[in-house]
C-alpha cells in the first residue's frame, strides 16, 4: 500500500487547466494522506507543459506523458493509466474540478472497503453538472446498478476512484471507441469486482461547448449502440424486462432538460417585456378584450408544451425511472428554488399534453353497455345528483348545473338544495333552472342548517336508487354518470362507488389528477380519497340516518367510514377514470386545505369515531407540515402482557459478511418494545474466521439462537426451516444488511400485524444516504414487480402522500417484513421450490392477499437497507438464469395481479413509477 492517488489529466488546451489543477492543489489541505501524483497527458502533442499553481502542496509529484503524435481520448487515457504508480487512480478532464476533500472521501472510503473485501475495485460519489452560466444543470449521486451501466454511461470520470493494478493488469482501454472509453472501462472493472457508493456531491462536470469531451448527438448515439452491442455479447444473457425497456427508451434526457431550461428563459424574457407593456396607457384601456384572447393562447400553449415534453421524455428517457424522475425532479428542484408556481405549470402542461394525446382512449365507451343502453334503457339505474347550495358564485353554479345536463347517460336527476342563503334572486335563479329542465328539482331551507342538513334534505327529495354528491362549484365529466351506471349494472351488489378526480382552476385549466387505488380502508383513515366523485346506495345511506351535522366539513369522509363498517370491501367499487373536476379557488379546500381549517377538526373527529368502533385503541392526529392524518396503532397493554406476553422472532439468514451482520444485530439493541423479542440467525455456510467467531459470541446471548444450515443458498428454504422451529406469535423476516435507526420500528409494525384483517406489514427502507429504497412494491412495474418511490428523499410525501402514509401495498419486500406466524403458515410459507432467490416475498404477499388479508407498508417503521450488499446482484453470472426462471414463474402464476395491482391505478405507468401511463390501461 503506497498511499498514493494518481490523478490522470488529459488535456489538449492548457488554457482550460487552471481550475482543474488548482482544485488538485487544494486537496492537500483536507487530505494529509495519501499524496497526489499528477499524471499530465499531453494529448495534443503540443510539448507545452502547463503552469502549475504557485501553492501546490497537495501535489506530491508530477509525471509528464507526451508522444510525438496527437493522442485520441482512449489512447490518452491508456497512456495515463500505464504511467500511474499510485494505488488508486482517478480521471480529471481538463475543464472539470474537484471540491476540497473529494479525494479524501473517496480514498478512505475505498481503502476501508477493500480492507474488508478485496473484490471492491472502485468507489463512486456524487457529481454536479454545471452549465455555462454556472447553474447546476443536474446532479449524479446514486448507488451504481450493474444493469443500468449496460444501458447508459451515467458515471462521470471524476466520480470514480479505481484500483490501479486491476485496471493495468485486468483491463484494457478500448482504442476503437472515439468516445465513451471511460464507460467501457467501468464495465471492464465491473467484470473484475464490485463498486461502492459514497453519498454526497464533491466534484464538478462542466458542460463546456468548447471542452475537449464534447461531441455531437449523432456520434454519441452511434457509439452508445456500439458499446451496448459489445457488452451485451460479452454477458451472453437474455435481457430482463427492465433492461429491455431501458434499451428501447435509452437516450439523453439532457435534451429534454435543456428544453425546460429554454422554456424558463422564455418565461423570464416574457416577464421583462410584460413589465414594460403594463406601464403603457393602451394596455389599461384594452384590458377586458385582451384577457380572453391571452387566456385562450395560454391554454393552447400549455397543451402543446405538455404534448412536446411528454413526447420528448418518452423518447429520450434513459432508464425505467428516468421519465418519473424527469417530471419529479423538475418539480422538486423548482419548488426548492421557491418557484412553486412554475413547477405547478410544468406539471399542468404535462397533464394537458397527456389528456390531449390519449383523448380517444379516455373517451372510449363500453360497447356492451352502449347496446344495453340502446335496447333496454328502462332497466338501468337512476342516479340522483345532490348539490347543496349556499351563497354561490352564480357563474360557477351554472357551470356545475350544465355539467350535469351534459351527461351522456340520460337517467339522472339533479336535486339543488338552497341552505338558507336568504337571497330571493338566487331562489329565482334556481327555479328558472328547474323550469328549463324537468330533471332538475329545487329544495328550499328557511335556515342555514349546514351542508349535512342540506344534503339530507336532498336525500329525501331524491327518487333515484343511487345518489351522487356534488359541490356547487365543481364539475362532472360528461361521461361521469355513464361509467357509474355501468359499474352498478356490472356489480349489482355495489353499495358505494368512487372515481378518480382532478382539479380545475377559474380559467378551466385541469391539473393534479389523483389516480387512486382500489378501495383501501387503511389509507381512508388518513385521507378522504373516496371523494370525489362519491356515489352511494340511497337506501343504505337512509338506513344509517344520512349525513351527520356534527362532522360538517368532513361529512362525506364520515359517511364512507360508517358505510365501510357495514359492507364488504368488494362492495365499494372504484372507477379508474377522472369523472370529477374539483374547482380550485381561494376559498376552496381544493386550493388549500387550510382555507377550511374546520375540515381538519371534523375529519379528525370522524376518523377517531370510526377507530373507536373498528380498531379500538388506535388514535389519529394531524401530521406535521401535512394535510394528512397519522394513525397510531394501539399500544401493548403491560398488564395483559404479564399473563400472555406477545412474542416476536426476528429471522436473519447470513453468510460471512460479519461487517453487515454485526451492524444489523447491534442496531437491533435500539428497539423499544414491551413485546418479548428473540433473534434467530440462520448461518448458511459461513467460513470466514471473524464471522464464525461473532456467531459463537451471539449464541451466548439470551434470546439469540444460531441455526447452522449449509444447504445451497435458498432464501425460502432457509427461512421456512427456521420458522418451523419457532413458537413466536409474530415473525420478522429481515436481511442481514438492515440497520435500525429508530427504536420504535417494531411496535409501528406490530400494531398493524396484530389486526385480524392484516397480513404482511412492510417497512420503509432507506439507502444510507436517506434516499428511499423501498416504499412498498408495485406489481407489474418493469415486468414483475418494482419498489415504489425508490430514489426519493426520505421525507418526500410522494404521490398524494402515499410515500409517508400507512397504506395497502399488495406486496412488500422481505428485507424487513412482519407477519403473524399462523398467517405465514396458513399461506404455505415461502415457495422454496420455484422461488429460491427472488420474488419469494412478493409470492408470499400475494398468497396472503388471496386469503383475504390486507398487506401494508408503514413508513412509521423506517430502517436503513444496504441493498444486496451481502450477496451482490442477481442480474449477472450464474444467478441470471435462476432469476429469469423466477420471472417466468411469477408471470405465469400471478398474471392477473401483475397486470392490475389493486393498489396501483391503471392510469399510472408500469415503466416509470407513479408517472402517467403511456398509454393508460383502461
Amino acid at each position: 500500500m503506497n498511499e498514493l492517488i494518481s490523478v490522470i489529466v488529459r488535456f489538449t488546451r492548457t488554457d482550460l487547466l487552471d481550475r482543474a489543477l488548482q482544485s488538485l492543489a487544494d486537496q492537500r489541505n483536507n487530505l494529509g494522506k495519501p499524496a497526489i501524483e499528477l499524471v499530465l497527458v499531453d494529448a495534443a502533442a503540443s510539448g507545452q507543459q502547463p503552469e502549475l499553481p504557485a501553492q501546490r502542496a497537495g501535489i506530491a509529484s508530477v509525471r509528464w506523458v507526451t508522444q510525438a503524435q496527437r493522442l485520441d481520448r482512449p489512447s490518452a487515457l491508456a497512456a495515463g493509466i500505464e504511467a500511474a504508480t499510485g494505488e488508486f487512480c482517478i480521471i480529471l478532464d481538463d475543464d472539470d474540478w474537484f471540491d476540497a476533500g473529494h479525494l479524501q472521501k473517496l480514498y478512505f472510503g475505498l481503502r476501508a472497503a477493500r480492507d474488508k473485501n478485496d473484490r471492491i475495485v472502485a468507489a463512486t460519489t456524487g457529481v454536479r453538472l454545471i452549465d455555462q452560466a454556472g447553474h447546476i444543470h443536474r446532479i449524479w449521486d446514486a448507488p451504481l446498478r450493474r444493469e443500468r451501466m449496460l444501458v447508459v454511461n451515467w458515471l462521470p470520470p471524476q466520480a470514480v476512484l479505481f484500483h490501479t493494478q486491476t485496471a493495468q493488469t485486468q483491463c484494457s482501454v478500448d482504442r476503437s471507441l472515439d468516445i465513451f472509453e471511460d464507460w467501457d472501462l467501468w464495465l471492464q472493472l465491473l467484470q473484475q469486482g464490485e463498486f461502492i457508493h459514497l453519498p454526497g456531491v464533491s466534484a464538478n462536470y462542466w458542460l463546456n461547448p468548447k471542452g475537449s469531451g464534447v461531441h455531437d448527438q449523432a456520434k454519441q448515439d452511434e457509439y452508445t449502440q456500439r458499446l451496448r452491442e459489445k457488452w451485451l455479447g460479452i454477458f451472453r444473457v437474455e435481457l430482463s424486462d427492465r433492461v429491455r425497456i431501458d434499451l428501447e427508451r435509452a437516450d439523453q434526457l439532457q435534451t429534454t432538460l435543456s428544453h425546460i431550461d429554454a422554456l424558463e428563459q422564455e418565461v423570464i424574457q416574457a416577464k421583462s417585456q410584460l413589465g414594460a407593456l403594463l406601464a403603457s396607457k393602451s394596455w389599461r384601456i384594452t384590458a377586458p378584450l385582451r384577457a380572453m384572447t391571452v387566456r385562450l393562447h395560454q391554454v393552447k400553449r400549455l397543451v402543446q408544451m405538455g404534448r412536446t415534453l411528454l413526447h420528448e421524455a418518452r423518447l429520450r428517457a434513459r432508464s425505467p425511472r428516468a421519465l418519473a424522475g424527469f417530471i419529479w425532479r423538475s418539480i422538486v428542484q423548482l419548488r426548492r428554488l421557491g418557484q412553486m408556481r412554475r413547477a405547478g405549470r410544468l406539471a399542468t402542461a404535462v397533464y394537458a399534453g397527456w389528456l390531449e394525446r390519449y383523448r380517444a382512449v379516455l373517451q372510449r365507451t363500453d360497447s356492451d353497455f352502449d347496446e344495453q343502453l340502446r335496447v333496454a334503457p328502462d332497466g338501468l339505474p337512476k342516479i340522483s345528483v345532490i348539490t347543496p347550495v349556499y351563497k354561490p358564485n352564480l357563474a360557477w353554479l351554472d357551470e356545475a348545473i350544465e355539467s350535469v345536463r351534459q351527461q351522456t347517460y340520460p337517467h339522472w336527476e339533479l336535486c339543488l338544495v338552497d341552505d338558507g342563503s336568504d337571497d330571493p334572486l338566487l331562489i329565482q335563479h334556481l327555479n328558472a333552472w328547474a323550469a328549463r329542465d324537468s330533471r332538475i328539482r329545487v329544495g328550499i331551507s328557511a335556515q342555514n342548517g349546514g351542508i349535512s342538513a342540506a344534503t339530507n334534505q336532498g336525500l329525501q327529495m331524491a327518487s333515484g336508487q343511487f345518489i351522487a354528491l356534488m359541490d356547487q362549484d365543481d364539475l362532472l365529466a360528461p361521461q361521469a354518470l355513464y361509467w357509474v351506471a355501468r359499474e352498478i349494472t356490472l356489480y349489482p351488489a355495489a353499495k358505494a362507488i368512487y372515481s378518480d378526480e382532478d382539479k380545475i382552476d377559474e380559467e378551466g385549466l385541469r391539473s393534479e389528477p389523483y389516480f387512486k387505488p382500489e378501495f383501501d380502508p387503511i389509507l381512508l383513515l388518513q385521507q378522504n380519497f373516496f371523494s370525489h366523485l362519491g356515489v352511494f346506495d340511497k337506501s343504505l345511506v337512509q338506513s344509517i340516518g344520512g349525513l351527520r351535522s356534527a362532522f360538517d366539513g368532513s361529512q362525506d369522509h364520515d359517511l364512507i367510514l360508517r358505510i365501510s363498517r357495514l359492507v364488504k370491501p368488494e362492495q365499494i367499487r372504484h372507477i379508474p377514470r377522472v369523472l370529477y373536476h374539483w374547482r380550485v379557488h381561494e376559498q376552496s379546500t381544493a386550493s388549500d386545505i387550510s382555507s377550511k381549517g374546520f375540515a381538519h377538526t371534523a375529519g379528525l373527529s370522524a376518523v377517531q369515531d370510526h377507530l373507536d368502533i373498528a380498531r379500538p385503541g388506535f388514535t389519529v392526529s394531524l401530521r406535521k407540515s401535512s394535510q394528512f392524518f397519522e394513525i397510531k396503532p394501539a399500544d401493548l397493554n403491560p398488564d395483559a402482557l404479564i399473563s400472555k406476553p406477545v412474542t416476536v422472532e426476528i429471522v436473519i439468514p447470513t453468510r460471512d459478511r460479519v461487517d453487515l451482520l454485526k451492524t444489523c444485530v447491534e442496531s437491533l439493541k435500539k428497539t423499544r418494545t414491551l413485546a418479548q423479542v428473540s433473534l434467530t440467525i440462520v448461518d448458511n455456510g459461513s467460513s470466514e474466521e471473524e464471522a464464525l467467531g461473532y456467531l459463537t459470541t451471539l449464541e451466548s446471548r439470551p434470546l439469540v439462537k444460531v441455526i447452522r444450515d449449509d444447504r445451497p443458498f435458498n432464501y425460502s428454504a432457509l427461512n421456512n426451516a427456521a420458522i418451523a422451529q419457532s413458537q413466536a406469535d409474530y415473525i420478522v423476516l429481515m436481511n442481514n444488511d438492515i440497520e435500525v435507526i429508530d427504536g420504535a420500528w417494531l411496535d409501528a409494525m406490530l400494531g398493524w400485524a396484530q389486526q385480524d384483517d392484516v397480513g404482511a406489514v412492510g417497512a420503509k427502507l432507506l439507502y444510507p444516504s436517506r434516499i428511499v429504497q423501498h416504499g412498498g412494491v408495485v406489481l407489474g412495474l418493469n415486468g414483475v414487480a418494482g419498489h415504489a418511490f425508490a430514489g426519493l428523499p426520505a421525507d418526500t410525501q410522494g404521490y398524494f402522500g402515499h410515500a409517508i402514509l400507512t397504506r395497502r401495498s399488495t406486496a412488500v419486500t422481505a428485507a424487513t417484513l412482519m407477519v403473524s406466524r399462523q398467517k405465514f403458515l396458513q399461506a404455505g410459507g415461502l415457495n422454496e421450490s420455484d422461488l429460491t432467490v427472488a420474488f419469494n416475498d412478493v409470492d408470499l404477499c400475494l398468497k396472503l392477499h388471496r386469503l383475504g388479508y390486507e398487506n401494508l407498508i408503514t413508513p412509521r417503521a423506517a430502517l436503513i437497507h444496504h441493498e444486496s450488499a451481502s450477496r451482490g446482484s442477481d442480474l449477472v453470472g450464474p444467478r441470471r438464469e435462476i432469476f429469469l426462471q423466477e420471472i417466468a414463474y411469477m408471470q405465469d402464476q400471478w398474471a392477473d395481479l401483475l397486470a392490475a395491482d389493486p393498489a396501483y391505478n391503471p392510469n399510472l405507468s408500469l415503466r416509470f413509477g407513479h408517472a402517467l401511463a403511456d398509454p393508460p390501461r383502461i
